[in-house]
């Protein structure tokens, strides 16, 4: 099915709400992801700062919160999988649907993303003690939530954006969801 041009437009703006409250939750879903680990990063510290004070009461927080910051984590990727699967949907229905490319390729970027952290996350689980953070930091500020677009951005980018750029957009596969923690 091939849509004009102005039917797409005309689509897409009588669904705007609804893609701004979609966009907004997944906006919310990597800010909580960054505020969490902040919180995390606060035992992190209280370990590294008082290793011999109560060791196992500190190494058994720690595995906690870790846990507890992987499950943000995990919901986060849940909602871009979902996201995805909806793409999907729409794609067979709309090929022509250009702001779908655009959002395919910033999720699964951002997915990609949210993959090192768990990653990360994983190597805390093998071994809590021996454990480099700064790489799990590192991944972590690699996640902005202003990477996802409001709506008026969206129709920005789509306007503005070389269409080349973002034909190989589905060649990504959808998201992982680990379920570990």
């Amino acid at each position: 099915m091939t849509l004009s041009p102005k039917f797409v437009q005309r689509n897409w703006e009588e669904h705007e709400d609804y893609w701004s409250s979609r966009l907004q939750i997944l906006r919310n879903s990597l800010a909580l992801v960054r505020s969490e680990f902040w919180h995390f990063e606060r035992y992190f510290r209280q370990q590294s700062e008082n290793p011999e004070k109560n060791p196992n009461f500190v190494k058994t927080i720690y595995e906690m919160e870790s846990a507890s910051f992987g499950q943000t984590v995990t919901r986060a990727q849940s909602l871009i999988n979902n996201q995805h699967e909806f793409f999907d949907a729409l794609f067979d229905k709309y090929d022509d649907d250009f702001f779908l490319r655009v959002l395919w390729k910033i999720t699964s970027n951002i997915t990609n993303q949210l993959d090192k952290v768990m990653l990360e996350l994983w190597s805390i689980a093998v071994n809590s003690t021996d454990f480099d953070h700064f790489r799990l930091r590192s991944a972590v500020l690699e996640i902005d939530p202003c990477s996802i677009p409001t709506s008026w951005r969206l129709k920005g980018i789509c306007h503005s954006a070389d269409p080349s750029d973002y034909e190989d957009a589905l060649s990504n596969s959808s998201p992982s969801v680990y379920s570990h923690f």
